[in-house]
């Protein structure tokens, strides 16, 4: 967008500036005959600078049309890749959830044999399920936020829905957390989710650990959620939150904190980093009226 507004800045100059030369130089012709004779220059010069300049500027325009025209052309063809991916992982998330109720059906089945290796087995396809259960969200997410969409801010109670995520997506992680009374904040529910299913697979990808905390600091008008485990960043933390940014890691998809700041922002807050003690991630969100 900001290119398109530079480049009819640019037309628009480039024509004014043009106007104004042939208006000085047909001005000069008009008042002093004796111009063309003492400069050497043809009578029907005002003519030639014309058809030049008109020429010239057509020519800039037909190559506006043509870039504007590509630039349609390769925009559709972005939107019809984005509803492709959206309805691929749409259509992938009914089996990935139907596998991982049946995994977790055979999981209950296989703690009653006491057989210890195929309960890592079967938590191992548990935890894999979940990780491409959110990869799939993320993209999903992604390309709805690409299109336009918004989140449904509503009044949240963070504490009954911070334990329902972490038993339902921290399979593997061990967290603790520091809740106080039940507080209400302004969210999108699924947004959310979303966010904190990225914070857990950021700690079993980069943290080296299983151990993840959870702590709470309310004030008047903020809400301020902590997560913090033990992992270790030596990149440059203003990075982070940048899209594909992994610093050197080989896991993770990279669209993870990217996708987490995105989320934030759009329910009217904030997100912050910090290395000093482990890796810390706070969240800062507005309380419900």
């Amino acid at each position: 967008m900001s290119l398109s507004i530079l480049w009819a800045i640019l037309i628009t100059t480039l024509g004014t500036w043009w106007l104004y030369l042939i208006y000085k130089l047909g001005q000069g012709l008009n008042q002093f005959p004796e111009f063309s004779k003492q400069t050497g220059l043809p009578k029907n010069y005002l003519k030639l600078v014309i058809y030049e300049g008109a020429a010239f500027f057509i020519l800039i325009l037909l190559v506006s049309v043509a870039v504007f025209v590509f630039y349609l052309r390769g925009q559709k063809r972005t939107n019809q890749l984005q509803e492709f991916f959206a309805s691929l992982t749409h259509e992938l998330k009914t089996p990935l959830a139907s596998i991982r109720l049946q995994t977790e059906v055979i999981f209950e089945l296989i703690e009653k044999l006491k057989n210890d290796r195929l309960e890592k087995l079967a938590q191992r396809q548990i935890s894999d399920v979940q990780n491409l259960e959110t990869q799939m969200d993320k993209l999903l997410q992604l390309s709805r936020l690409n299109r336009g969409g918004k989140l449904q801010l509503n009044s949240l109670e963070l504490n009954s829905f911070l334990f329902a995520c972490i038993s339902k997506w921290s399979t593997g992680l061990n967290i603790q957390t520091k809740l106080k009374k039940p507080i209400y904040i302004m969210a999108d529910e699924f947004a959310l989710e979303l966010i904190f299913r990225n914070l857990f697979e950021n700690t079993k990808n980069h943290s080296g650990d299983t151990f993840a905390q959870i702590e709470i600091i309310e004030s008047k008008d903020i809400i301020q959620i902590v997560y913090s485990d033990h992992g270790k960043f030596d990149g440059n933390i203003n990075k982070l939150g940048n899209i594909f940014y992994k610093h050197n890691s080989k896991k993770g998809s990279g669209i993870g904190l990217y996708l987490t700041t995105l989320l934030i922002k759009k329910m009217n807050g904030k997100v912050s980093f910090d290395n000093k003690n482990g890796f810390t991630i706070n969240l800062f969100l507005g309380v419900a009226k």
